[in-house]
C-alpha cells in the first residue's frame, strides 16, 4: 500500500496489473511505501482514506503475464493448461503459497477491491494515472504485455474452452470489474 498523507489517498497496487509503472508515478508526488509488502494492504488505514485506488487488469491477460513470469511452472505448457494445473494443484488442495495465492476464485483481485473508492485499469493505465494525478510527469516504459505476447493479442493464448474456464473460475470478479468474455475476445 502506497499512502499520501497530505491528501490522505491510497494506491493498493496488485501484481501484473503494471505495478512497477505505477509505483514509480505516485512515489513522485508523495506517496510513501507503508507496509512490508509491495502488494501488501495496511486494512485500518485503507479504511481511513478519502481515495483509495486499485489497479486491475482483464483475467485473462492477468494469467497470460503470470505464466510469462513463471516460465518454470508453466515449461511447456499453454496458458490454460498451466493455469488449470496451477488452480488444482494448489487451490483445489488448498494450498496457498507462492502465486497461487493469487488465482483463487475472488482473489486475484478481490483481496483489494473491498478498499476501492476507484480503479486504475492496466488496459487505461496512462489516462488513468493522468486523471488521478493530475500533474504533468514522465511515464517509464510501461509493460503492455506486448513482450510475453511477442505482439500477439492475449486470446491467442486460450482455446475456447480454457478461456471459458477462466471466466468461469473468476466470473464473479470478471462481473464486478465490467469485464466479460464478450469486450474481451473478439475472435472472428
Amino acid at each position: 500500500m502506497y499512502y499520501n498523507e497530505e491528501n490522505n489517498t491510497a494506491f493498493l497496487v496488485a501484481p501484473r496489473t503494471g505495478s512497477r509503472t505505477i509505483v514509480h508515478v505516485i512515489k513522485q508526488f508523495g506517496y510513501k511505501h507503508v507496509n512490508r509488502f509491495h502488494h501488501g494492504i495496511n486494512p485500518a488505514q485503507a479504511r481511513k482514506c478519502d481515495r483509495v485506488y486499485v489497479s486491475v487488469r482483464n483475467h485473462w491477460d492477468a494469467l497470460v503475464s503470470w505464466h510469462s513470469q513463471n516460465p518454470d511452472a508453466g515449461k511447456g505448457m499453454s496458458v490454460g493448461e498451466w493455469f488449470r494445473y496451477i488452480y488444482k494443484e494448489y487451490v483445489l488442495a488448498g494450498r496457498s503459497d507462492g502465486m497461487a495465492r493469487y488465482i483463487e476464485p475472488d482473489r486475484m483481485f478481490g483481496r483489494w477491491l473491498e478498499y476501492a473508492t476507484d480503479l486504475i485499469r492496466f488496459e487505461t493505465l496512462e489516462d488513468d494515472l493522468r486523471n488521478v494525478i493530475q500533474e504533468d510527469f514522465e511515464l517509464p516504459h510501461i509493460k503492455d504485455g506486448r513482450s510475453c505476447r511477442e505482439g500477439r493479442h492475449y486470446s491467442e493464448f486460450y482455446s475456447d474452452e480454457d478461456a471459458r474456464y477462466v471466466g468461469d473460475i473468476f466470473a464473479h470478479e470478471i462481473e464486478r470489474l465490467g469485464y466479460s468474455y464478450e469486450n474481451v475476445f473478439s475472435r472472428t
